[in-house]
């Protein structure tokens, strides 16, 4: 299985979501800061872990 942590904003974690080919988790982190998004480069989210099935 690969992983990657990827910062997501809402949108496109949702893309991730409806694929319905990844698991995705919220990186466990005391640091709830919002970064710019590693997909769209546009919105501010959070950090995820996106495996694929």
């Amino acid at each position: 299985m690969v992983k990657s942590i990827r910062t997501l904003c809402g949108t496109c974690l949702r893309h991730f979501v409806d694929a319905k080919a990844f698991k995705i988790a919220l990186v466990p982190s005391p640091d709830r800061s919002m970064d710019t998004c590693t997909v769209c480069q546009m919105r501010r989210g959070y950090d995820y872990v996106v495996m694929h099935h």
